[in-house]
């Protein structure tokens, strides 16, 4: 009788030892096992069955019996023990043993018509109970298995986990004695703590093949261990060098195994959509072993990850690149550990996880390198970090120390984080252009695009457009979509290159094409202009498109002039209401033009419901504070007329006036007519409202011109050449 927990287990001879005995032995060990059994017993039940009825007897008890016929328990419903001994049918007293227990369970062994009858108090066993009979099975199985000396049959995790506790709790006594042994607890306790932690994890793999095998050779190394420590608990074992030779090699052996382990429970679980907290813990390597593989293998692993990644002298094939990428970044290699980030943050092979493709660029940042310092600074600045959160100031950390490493896309970063003052960064343009330099000489296109940026802006260096020409066209022939776009602006305003729009229109659909959406506002701006020369409707009907395309990018210049084709019915039906929306749009996102035009159908009510002026005057005041001529000129006539506010001819004389020095020649005109009826003045004063006419009529403004023809007048030598003045012109600045 074997004592375990809780539970008391009798078991008899088998059936091939019964059947090389004697009849009467036979019966005599039967007669003697029953009446050991009941007296050494008191108060439990006994109960003993056919042979040919346990397995019947056992799945009646409960749901997780075993049909072995070497003994099964359970517990009764008055909470003793029920021992079932499996007997064959021998006669006793022309009787057979099962007969004679006939009061305690029928002959088809109907749980329902029997065991239930004795007590309708019987519940079913808990879970509690469940998980000690299995646990209580794999410790028999166990204790077999080491008596065996080899694995026979393939072992569940649960029962690796038992033999690796064996281990530990076995060597435990014998680490003060040998080193090699507190280095294999040491060892025992990593392993154990993984199949601890992830154990729902690896109960799901262990149907996996690649899985499967692995723990299988853990198991037979284990075993083979096992048997070490054994014999390390003789005396001189401790002092024999070769015991302690073989344990080392043992340990070696066993680092190899689990980390084989590790790795398909890597590949498993980063295959799967399963929680990404094991995946990040399996990235930080978190359980991994020292090096299993020389330094040599692992760059050699990876070479074999690229060709299948990239398809070089093999099948492209993501999912064994994967497998051979994580053996490399198991042997501690760099590049494989990038990679394996790089494909769960594009998802390339592997379900897309930018939590796990953060943590391999932590774990690559760890041993200094560059690119991933870099890697992790962007994935801080795009809110990929553990905390799911933008981290501008850990980006910009990470880049300072990628970009002292002279790393290029460090510097281009760090670059547009000064020139924008984000990061916690003072906004200095100085050292922009000097980061951008740096990363530009050593061809990022990048940092040679922004650098451009800087010279065509003047900012951080002199204003020069030869020189941003000269970085845009260096940038754009690396295929950098944003110098295309930059380079065409270049080439439509002239400015370091002869004007030129079909070059421009090039360009910008070069850099359509490859992505940037942006460019096809400033295509469509070129479309919408030349069906304004030549009044083809095609022209505008492709600047429509382009703009949509702009509108569906969050470009507030494309809502801006798709309000000006449905309020003109160009390329499109006339609709005033849409107009007014797109309009609103594009002035809620702070565009200037949009703020005047949407104040003007506000004026006139084109578009709306009715006028409203107090809601027009609010759109020309934020236009007008941008210093928008338009919006000036239209604040001014409605201080003039008392509609949204006020009449005040002091305030609408200052709006025409600034609206009049930056050229507006309305503002001119309306300011000449208050000029002359001195509203807003000291007094009348006709002959300087007479000069100003004359500058608005050079101007090209038609109301001027009509209403000197109407009187007649004669400029004199001064206005002539200040109308020379006025047909010069100045010349727009278009921004970047």
């Amino acid at each position: 009788r074997r004592v375990m927990g809780d539970f008391t287990v009798i078991q008899t001879p088998s059936l091939r030892q019964r059947r090389t005995k004697k009849m009467s032995d036979t019966k005599s060990a039967v007669m003697m096992k029953s009446r050991t059994s009941q007296e050494s017993i008191p108060g439990k039940r006994v109960i003993e069955v056919k042979d040919a009825n346990i397995s019947t007897l056992s799945s009646a008890v409960s749901p997780i019996g075993s049909s072995t016929g070497s003994g099964f328990v359970d517990m009764s419903p008055l909470g003793g023990t029920v021992i079932l001994n499996t007997t064959r049918t021998e006669s006793m007293g022309g009787k057979s043993v099962s007969s004679v227990r006939h009061d305690s369970i029928t002959s088809n062994l109907s749980r329902s018509q029997s065991v239930t009858k004795r007590d309708s108090r019987a519940t079913s066993p808990t879970a509690a109970d469940r998980k000690s009979l299995i646990l209580a099975k794999e410790t028999v199985s166990l204790a077999k298995l080491k008596e065996v000396g080899r694995v026979t049959r393939p072992l569940s995790s649960s029962e690796v986990r038992l033999l690796i506790q064996d281990i530990k709790s076995r060597a435990a006594p014998l680490e003060t004695k040998m080193k090699e042994v507190k280095e294999l607890s040491s060892r025992a306790v990593q392993i154990l703590e993984t199949f601890t932690v992830y154990e729902s994890e690896i109960r799901q793999l262990e149907s996996s093949s690649n899985f499967q095998a692995a723990l299988q050779d853990l198991a037979k190394t284990l075993l083979q261990v096992s048997k070490l420590v054994d014999r390390a608990h003789k005396t001189r074992f401790c002092a024999n060098m070769r015991a302690k030779g073989e344990l080392k090699v043992f340990i070696r052996d066993l680092l190899v195994n689990f980390n084989q382990v590790v790795m398909s429970l890597s590949m498993g679980v980063s295959q799967t959509n399963a929680n990404s907290s094991i995946k990040k813990a399996l990235a930080k390597g978190l359980f991994e072993t020292e090096q299993s593989i020389t330094p040599e293998q692992a760059v050699e692993w990876c070479l074999k990850g690229d060709r299948c990644f990239y398809g070089h002298g093999a099948p492209q094939n993501y999912e064994k690149a994967f497998e051979f990428y994580l053996q490399s970044a198991h042997g501690g290699f760099v590049g494989a550990m990038k990679m394996l980030a790089g494909m769960h943050e594009r998802g390339e092979g592997i379900p897309k996880d930018t939590a796990v493709a953060f943590e391999w660029y932590n774990r690559a940042a760890e041993k200094i390198d560059a690119d991933a310092l870099y890697h992790v600074g962007r994935m801080f600045e795009k809110g990929f970090g553990p905390d799911g959160e933008v981290d501008l100031d850990s980006a910009v950390s990470f880049y300072k120390q990628a970009a002292e490493m002279n790393h290029a896309d460090a510097l281009a970063d760090l670059g547009y984080m000064y020139e924008h003052g984000s990061g916690g960064l003072r906004r200095d343009y100085l050292e922009a252009s000097h980061l951008y330099l740096n990363g530009a000489e050593q061809g990022n296109a990048r940092a040679q695009n922004n650098l451009g940026s800087l010279f065509y802006r003047g900012l951080g260096a002199p204003l020069d457009y030869t020189q941003a020409v000269q970085w845009f066209k260096r940038s754009a022939d690396q295929g950098n979509a944003n110098a295309m776009n930059n380079l065409g602006i270049c080439y439509e305003a002239g400015h370091g290159v002869l004007k030129d729009d079909d070059m421009a229109k090039q360009l910008y659909a070069d850099s359509l094409s490859r992505g940037n959406l942006h460019a096809a506002t400033n295509l469509g701006f070129l479309h919408m202009r030349a069906g304004g020369f030549s009044g083809n409707q095609e022209e505008y009907e492709k600047a429509a498109a382009l703009f949509r395309m702009g509108v569906g990018q969050g470009s507030f210049d494309a809502m801006y002039y798709m309000g000006l084709l449905f309020e003109n019915g160009l390329g499109v039906d006339k609709d005033g209401k849409t107009s007014f929306s797109y309009y609103r749009r594009a002035a809620d996102g702070g565009h200037v033009k949009a703020c005047t035009r949407a104040g003007s159908m506000l004026y006139s009510g084109a578009g709306v419901a009715r006028p409203d002026p107090v809601k027009a005057m609010d759109y020309y005041k934020r236009a007008a504070e941008e210093e928008d001529p338009e919006a000036l000129n239209h604040l001014g006539i409605l201080y003039e007329e008392g509609k949204g506010t006020d009449i005040s001819y002091e305030t609408a004389v200052r709006c025409f006036e600034r609206a009049a020095e930056l050229g507006n020649v309305d503002a001119m005109c309306n300011l000449a007519f208050l000029m002359e009826k001195g509203l807003g003045f000291r007094g009348p004063n006709q002959e300087d409202a007479m000069h100003l006419l004359h500058r608005a009529a050079n101007l090209g403004s038609v109301q001027a011109q009509i209403t000197l023809a109407q009187r007649k007048y004669t400029p004199n030598l001064e206005e002539l050449e200040c109308s020379a003045w006025a047909r010069s012109g100045v010349p727009a600045v278009v921004g970047v």
